[in-house]
C-alpha cells in the first residue's frame, strides 16, 4: 500500500511521483507520440495542461477531456473552466464509474495501485 505521504505525494514501490513531475511526463508523452494518434484524451482538470491542449490543437489534433466528479452522486467536479473551453469535447465522469466500470483491471496495473483503487471504491460505496 502507501508507504508514506508527504507534500501530497505518495511513495509507491520506492519511487516518489510529484504532481508536477506527472504533469511534465504526460505532456512529454502526448507531444512525443503525436504522430501515432489523431485525437488525444486528457483526464485532468488542471489548468497546467492548457498550453499542451493549444499546442495539440495547433497541430490539428482533436483534444477531448474527461473530468472526474467525486462523491456520490458526484458533488465535487474537478475541472477548470479554462480546460473546458480549450478542448474540442468535454465530459464529466463520476470517479466511481471511472474506477469501477471503465478501468481495465487486466491492463497491467500494478497490484499495489489496484489495491488503492479498491480502497477508494470501497470508500465511495460507503464501506
Amino acid at each position: 500500500m502507501r508507504d508514506k505521504e508527504r507534500e501530497g505525494s505518495f511513495l509507491y514501490q520506492g519511487t516518489v511521483e510529484g504532481e508536477k513531475g506527472v504533469d511534465i511526463g504526460i505532456t512529454i508523452d502526448m507531444i512525443s507520440k503525436m504522430g501515432h494518434y489523431d485525437a488525444a484524451v486528457l483526464i485532468s482538470g488542471d489548468t497546467d495542461f492548457v498550453p499542451l491542449i493549444q499546442y495539440l490543437k495547433d497541430s490539428l489534433k482533436l483534444v477531448y477531456s474527461l473530468s472526474l466528479s467525486r462523491g456520490e452522486p458526484g458533488q465535487i467536479q474537478l475541472f477548470s473552466p479554462q480546460i473546458k473551453n480549450a478542448v474540442d469535447y468535454f465530459h464529466v465522469v463520476s470517479e466511481k464509474d471511472m474506477l469501477g466500470r471503465y478501468l481495465d483491471r487486466k491492463a497491467g496495473i500494478p497490484p499495489i495501485i489496484l489495491s488503492e483503487i479498491d480502497h477508494r471504491l470501497e470508500a465511495l460505496s460507503g464501506g
